[in-house]
């Protein structure tokens, strides 16, 4: 059995392609083959509309094992996208958009040992799970949930190894958003929509766990109203993420599903989260961050609300 669509809480991609891309794919499935692998071949996927490609290298492989993937991925490329007036792209728009595909595969988080390529559940789990630790003052071991992926002798050895690998993959994919979007510019929206919205998703859940990581930091430094706003940031990261799984028309109609809440969840327990850094500096009048903006009413504001203005005062102020 080979999953594409793996629903594995921790390291799963209910919502995205496979991570190790399309060439991870072909290595296990050859390597089955040689392996003696003749009956069949079972292949689990949830929706097909993020494993596409994978699932068209697959069907080649088992008529012609020895299918090359590069070309594989081209003649895909070639039958699935078109330029706007309908016309096959040239070689070069080709390649630019098989690029972009490689790179996504490579710029994924790779976790554990050896290290193997995961889904965005890594980074919404993770961050659940070092949010909730923290939440509860159980930051002194390390959380044993993690500890095949992110073995470690404290919480804050843990911490640190998973915004390092986080910090990493944030620093590609922040490239690979704008390199994907200029790619698809010679081909139709299905581009945006398929492969762009998919480096969109995983970017908003890699965003919001270094600032969760960030805000942790400067919880440590008893830096309380920017851990406080941190949260917040890390929290409409993950609740981007979530809306993109709420289109009413389009390619991704209808996507969403109770196994892909759980950029929202993460939204949720974050939110909550900002409860402390608030406590520790704005407590317990709960009345002086809120006192140095305009027009702020009296009585102690609810902490998201407190956030948001935080946030458009500083941004008038550049």
């Amino acid at each position: 059995m080979f999953s594409l669509c793996r629903r594995d809480k921790l390291t799963g991609n209910p919502m995205t392609a496979y991570p190790g891309g399309d060439t991870a794919v072909n290595g296990m499935l050859q390597g089955a083959w040689r392996g003696g692998v003749r009956s069949f071949w079972m292949v689990g996927t949830g929706d097909l509309r993020p494993s596409l490609m994978e699932l068209n290298l697959t069907g080649a492989l088992w008529c012609t094992p020895d299918t090359d993937c590069a070309a594989q991925r081209t003649a895909y490329l070639r039958c699935t996208y078109r330029a706007p007036d309908g016309w096959a792209l040239t070689d070069s728009a080709l390649e630019d958009l098989s690029v972009c595909l490689r790179a996504r595969a490579e710029s994924a988080v790779q976790a554990g040992s050896p290290p193997q390529p995961v889904g965005e559940a890594f980074l919404t789990r993770s961050t659940r799970l070092f949010a909730s630790a923290w939440l509860c003052g159980k930051t002194q071991g390390p959380i044993q949930e993690l500890a095949a992926l992110l073995p470690a002798e404290s919480y804050a050895e843990q911490l640190a190894a998973y915004q390092q690998l986080c910090t990493s993959a944030l620093e590609n994919y922040e490239t690979l958003l704008p390199g994907c979007s200029y790619a698809g510019r010679a081909t139709t929206p299905l581009w945006q929509e398929q492969v762009v919205f998919s480096v969109r998703l995983y970017l908003y859940a890699l965003r919001g766990a270094v600032r969760f990581c960030t805000a942790r930091e400067q919880f440590l430094d008893k830096d309380w109203q920017n851990c406080f706003c941190t949260l917040g940031r890390a929290a409409d990261d993950f609740g981007a993420m979530a809306a993109l799984l709420q289109p009413k028309t389009g390619f991704w109609a209808g996507f969403c599903s109770d196994t892909m809440l759980d950029g929202a969840l993460t939204a949720r327990v974050l939110t909550g989260l900002m409860a402390i850094p608030r406590a520790a500096g704005d407590g317990p009048d709960y009345a002086a961050w809120q006192a140095s903006l305009p027009g702020a009413p009296a009585a102690p504001v609810p902490d998201f609300t407190l956030y948001r203005a935080l946030v458009q005062a500083e941004t008038k102020k550049v």
